[in-house]
């Protein structure tokens, strides 16, 4: 299993703050794909696994993340099992206790999209998720891609909508971690293993994860 991150230079700190997290609990199979020089640059001065990779994730005409399924994609396709995680998704205890074998989605929860909420009551959040490379969800990514070959779209919006819209995954399976597990309230508790608390899309990072006490990084 390989655990991934994707960042560009607004995010080198809070990349480097996410890994010493990670080394907290000797975790080191993980790889930060920079999306720019400067971040890169920083990350390797300061020994993070990074890759640079040449991906249009975050740009001035918004989010990208269609290109962040189609790379995923080509690791699943190389039988890579992926565990992705935000870089402002803090691994406060060490959860990949909650992956086995047995499934081929293991996945935090959201709200959003909100049609897929009000169906079922939840839905999964491409910020703290596993896929295991398995031909289900080989063929989940597959018929996403190719459902929205030459548009962008939002991952977390088309994924949810192709398993929970369609009867063609009924061998799927799925666990869907507890809220506490993976958090998304303000604060976490005692339960949380990963804090992801909501934010604003265009703040500070750095400040907001100093003042929910998710910081370490002191450099």
């Amino acid at each position: 299993m390989k655990i991934i991150a994707f960042g560009n230079s607004r995010y080198k700190k809070i990349a480097h703050n996410w890994a010493l997290y990670l080394k907290r609990h000797d975790i080191n199979n993980y790889i930060i794909y920079s999306l720019d020089q400067d971040i890169y640059d920083y990350l390797v001065n300061h020994k993070i696994n990074t890759e640079l990779v040449n991906l249009n994730m975050f740009n001035k005409n918004g989010y990208g993340w269609n290109s962040r399924m189609q790379f995923i994609t080509q690791l699943l396709d190389k039988n890579i099992d992926v565990l992705h995680s935000d870089l402002d998704a803090i691994w406060l205890k060490n959860p990949l206790g909650f992956i086995s074998d047995e499934f081929d989605v293991v996945a935090s929860t959201g709200a959003f999209p909100r049609d897929i909420n009000k169906k079922i009551g939840y839905t999964l959040c491409m910020g703290w998720i596993y896929y295991k490379s398995s031909s289900i969800v080989k063929q989940i990514f597959r018929n996403i891609l190719s459902n929205h070959s030459e548009n962008k779209f939002d991952d977390q919006v088309e994924f949810n909508r192709e398993i929970f819209n369609s009867q063609k995954y009924e061998n799927l399976q799925l666990k869907v971690l507890d809220k506490n597990i993976i958090s998304r309230k303000n604060p976490h508790n005692d339960q949380t293993y990963v804090a992801h608390p909501l934010s604003p899309k265009n703040i500070d990072r750095e400040c907001f994860l100093k003042n929910k006490k998710l910081w370490v990084l002191t450099a």
